[in-house]
């Protein structure tokens, strides 16, 4: 069976201060995630809108014959 909690430290994953592979697997981690392109998108609204403003022009647009209610 393996050892879960060695293989979290070989990740950089709660390490303890006195484990010098888990400090570099910290590092380098570390290093990774500033080399990283940024996080961005997400899975926000579903609207195409930048702005809220935008939002209630497009709303009035797509419904201006009165027939679409809003939710």
């Amino acid at each position: 069976m393996p050892d879960e909690r060695q293989d979290s430290i070989r990740q950089g994953i709660g390490v303890p201060p006195e484990s010098k592979v888990g400090q570099e697997a910290v590092r380098e981690k570390q290093k990774r995630a500033a080399e990283a392109p940024p996080i961005g998108g997400g899975m926000g609204g579903t609207s195409d809108a930048e702005t809220a403003p935008d939002e209630a022009q497009m709303n009035a647009a797509l419904h201006k014959d009165g027939q679409s209610e809003l939710p």
